[in-house]
């Protein structure tokens, strides 16, 4: 049962597995877009205040307190938490309420290297690029020069110091509660996590009723199989019984046989009494031979057979009989190799023409055919004989049934017996009055082509 559930068990864990790697990807696919959406709506913040302090500036109107005054605006307006503005690693214009950990998430945000970026720390989001201060258009200066100095009043000192600004040197911070941003990957999370659970849970059912399945066909083969090992022992029993009045008779017969040569003296009775003694001691040995066939078909032993050489052979231990009876054997076997015990295949041909050849009568006739189609032959025995009783026909292929006068009942039998080794299919089709054909398909033909 084990190796049976181990296919739908590794599939659905193939699955499960596969399930969570889409999951994993959609959410980090979610989180990307989100995270997208946030620097994109900062990147137009920013580019929108560096608009706007230029044109103070080109208006002669800067001054700290004015864009201090604006960032703040800006700051009331938007869902900003604050805004910065720094230059050689000072924050020279602060506008709203500063996180506690802006300092550790400023560390990495001065270099040169890191003119543009974001990052996500705790709860809170940064976004900073740097800003020009002015109209230049040529490449950006290494050191201030005079077009490029602006006087700002310094408003996170409370001093009245003029910073100077190099247009190349400014760097605007920008900071975002990430609440949205939590929340809608709460949300994705949340609808992943549902898919997940609904997955697996339909994955769970699936291999469930895969495994139940399994298990059903595993008890119906067993059950089958039981089944077949009980009628056999049942046909066993049958058989045994059959054995026992087989033999009595023979035995029964002797023992007269036996007591009349001895008190007869005459020595031609005498002759005469043993003679039928060991007649009947024969007959006795080959319905023993004949049980000891049924109860054990014995080794099979598969080697490639010639279809055509096996049926010579079975023709001509037979031709005799049907001769002196007139009944015509007809072979048409084509030259087709096969796998198969041959001393049973010989005993399976003398069983099915000894029984046409009693069913058919004089002037009648039997033949020998194959057919050959998807590797497989399926041998036929047919006869123009008397037929088999409908009554009779289900359970003609079982120990001591015959519809003969002088049959014993177990050269079916055997051949069933020796069918079920090899694996092959048994069945039979008769008329009353019109004849039989016995069939044995399945048999494997050996260099077939597949």
């Amino acid at each position: 049962m084990k190796k049976h559930i181990l296919l739908p068990t590794l599939i659905c864990s193939i699955g499960l597995v596969l399930l969570g790697w889409w999951l994993l990807h959609e959410r980090n696919k979610a989180r990307l877009t989100l995270r997208r959406e946030l620097r994109n709506t900062a990147n137009t913040v920013t580019g929108t205040l560096a608009g706007s302090v230029q044109t103070e500036i080109r208006g002669k109107r800067v001054s700290g307190k004015r864009l201090q005054t604006i960032f703040s605006n800006v700051t009331l307006t938007t869902n900003l938490d604050f805004i910065l503005v720094r230059q050689h690693s000072k924050t020279v214009i602060k506008a709203g309420k500063t996180p506690t950990n802006l300092k550790a998430a400023l560390a990495g945000i001065t270099s040169p290297k890191h003119l543009e970026g974001d990052l996500l720390d705790g709860e809170q989001y940064f976004y900073w690029r740097k800003m020009r201060l002015d109209d230049c258009t040529k490449s950006p200066c290494k050191q201030p020069c005079k077009k490029h100095k602006h006087e700002l009043k310094n408003q996170t000192s409370g001093s009245d110091d003029l910073i100077l600004l190099s247009a190349c040197q400014q760097i605007i911070v920008l900071g975002f509660s990430d609440e949205a941003y939590c929340q809608s990957l709460q949300t994705t999370d949340r609808k992943l996590l549902a898919i997940f659970f609904f997955g697996f849970f339909a994955f769970a059912a699936g291999l469930w009723t895969w495994i139940r399945s399994i298990r059903h066909q595993v008890l119906k083969e067993e059950l089958i199989h039981v089944k077949a090992q009980a009628e056999k022992l049942e046909e066993l029993e049958l058989a045994a019984g059959g054995l026992a009045h087989e033999t009595k008779n023979p035995l029964g017969i002797i023992r007269a046989l036996a007591q009349r040569a001895e008190a007869s003296s005459s020595p031609a009775d005498r002759t005469k009494a043993l003679n039928s003694i060991i007649d009947a001691a024969d007959t006795a040995a080959a319905r023993l031979g004949d049980f000891m066939s049924y109860a054990k078909a014995g080794t099979v032993n598969m080697v490639p057979i010639s279809l055509r050489e096996a049926t010579d052979k079975a023709k001509l231990l037979l031709q005799p009989e049907f001769d002196e009876k007139e009944v015509a054997l007809l072979t048409g076997v084509e030259d087709l190799t096969v796998s198969g015990d041959l001393d049973m295949l010989l005993q399976i041909f003398v069983n099915f023409l000894l029984n046409s050849l009693h069913a058919t009568a004089k002037g009648g006739q039997v033949a020998i055919y194959a057919e050959a189609e998807d590797g497989k032959v399926t041998l036929c025995i047919t006869d123009t004989g008397k037929g088999i009783d409908e009554e009779l026909l289900p359970n003609i292929f079982k120990p001591y049934v015959t519809g003969s006068a002088d049959g014993h009942g177990l050269g079916l039998a055997v051949v069933r017996r020796i069918c079920e080794t090899q694996d092959w299919q048994l069945n039979v089709r008769s008329q009353v009055g019109k004849g039989t054909t016995m069939e044995i398909s399945n048999i494997t033909e050996v260099g077939a082509d597949r």
